[in-house]
């Protein structure tokens, strides 16, 4: 039989290892084993389709122009790619599909682009950290929405 002191530790040690062995090893289980993180519903039994055609968002050198269907929506200096600048310059450029979205969605994107037929600027903004990062307030952001 255990005397009253051995059986008040084990309680004490099944809670260290709990909490030193077995809480740190389920951190690091993956949120959702069945998502499809590319969007869409995928094979995870979610109700929306499977993307199909171009990917959502992309990237690429600034130097090569915005893709057909997209909207520049940053830019950003890499020194191991698009040139390989020694000096910080904006050389890769993010860009999101516009031409899958529905009537009445809105997006953010760099000021200055051309906007196609059925969409309109709605407001404008500063941001320090996007589309070139300018040090002073300039409205370097532009909220635009498809309207048809």
């Amino acid at each position: 039989m255990n005397s009253p002191r051995t059986r008040s530790r084990r309680p004490y040690w099944g809670t260290l290892v709990a909490i030193f062995v077995l809480a740190p090893a389920v951190m690091f289980l993956p949120g959702c084993i069945s998502c499809n993180w590319g969007g869409g519903g995928g094979s995870g039994g979610g109700s929306n389709p499977t993307p199909s055609g171009p990917p959502e968002f992309t990237s690429g050198c600034c130097s090569e122009g915005t893709p057909s269907g997209y909207f520049k929506t940053n830019d950003r200096w890499d020194n191991m790619t698009c040139g390989s600048p020694t000096y910080i310059t904006n050389n890769v450029c993010n860009y999101q599909r516009y031409d899958n979205k529905a009537v009445g969605q809105s997006m953010n994107i760099c000021a200055g682009q051309s906007l196609p037929a059925g969409w309109t600027r709605v407001s404008t903004d500063w941001s320090p950290t996007t589309c070139g990062s300018p040090s002073s307030i300039t409205q370097n952001v532009w909220r635009v929405r498809r309207d048809s």
